[in-house]
């Protein structure tokens, strides 16, 4: 999810990755047996956070009929990345790419990257993808959600 926090590297290409995950599904859905009108995104945790984006945003909403999000929201804290432009910037020039930032992070290894990642992994209210949660709660279609947690969760990191 990492942006500059304009138009130059706005964010959220993970998000953007899974809409075109969801275009693919929806388009061949009845190539492989399934009903492009009955599609269901699901998740846990960060994924769950995912899956109540995806159902939300203009970009997404069309191409699915229902989610199953589980110990996670598409409004929680750690969904909306107020300040994913800071850590970007800063992981930048951790990684020396103060300067023409997008093709200096382009010659970066993976390992590079993920030394520096920390908290560079949350999606930005961009205007697009994700928009103001008011706007996207009124905006978007009723769908049937299924929201719940689960026991312990955390204790994989206690």
């Amino acid at each position: 999810f990492f942006s500059t926090g304009d138009s130059r590297m706005p964010g959220n290409l993970g998000l953007f990755d899974m809409a075109e995950a969801l275009k693919f599904i929806h388009t061949n859905a009845r190539t492989f047996g399934g009903d492009p009108s009955r599609i269901t995104v699901c998740g846990h945790s960060a994924g769950s956070a995912a899956a109540g984006q995806l159902i939300l945003s203009p970009v997404t909403r069309d191409y699915i009929s229902r989610s199953i999000e589980m110990s996670g929201s598409a409004w929680g804290i750690y969904a909306r990345g107020a300040a994913v432009a800071n850590y970007s910037l800063e992981l930048a020039e951790v990684l020396g790419c103060s300067a023409k930032i997008k093709e200096c992070m382009k010659q970066k290894s993976v390992e590079e990257i993920y030394q520096g990642i920390e908290e560079v992994w949350a999606p930005v209210m961009d205007g697009d993808f994700l928009q103001h949660p008011d706007v996207m709660t009124t905006a978007a279609p009723p769908k049937v959600s299924i929201i719940g947690v689960t026991n312990k969760e955390s204790a994989l990191f206690s």
